[in-house]
């Protein structure tokens, strides 16, 4: 039983970076659309950086989900 719940806790924590992520990803995309002024490189560099970490997190949720 503390087992279960210290799984679901730790999922909702990861689930949490996970929309994080894809929130800040969002707020990337939409600064590109609006802004023709802006450095490419710099983006380019957060928005891998977001996408290895949202990687990340989606794989950390996928180790939860199967632990027993």
């Amino acid at each position: 039983m503390q087992e279960n719940k210290l799984k679901d806790k730790a999922l909702l924590k990861v689930q949490s970076k996970i929309w994080e992520q894809k929130r800040f990803i969002r707020e990337i995309e939409s600064d590109v659309e609006k802004d023709n002024n802006i450095d490419f490189e710099t983006i380019e560099l957060h928005l891998n950086e977001a996408l290895s970490t949202l990687e990340l997190y989606e794989y950390i949720k996928k180790a939860i989900q199967n632990y027993e």
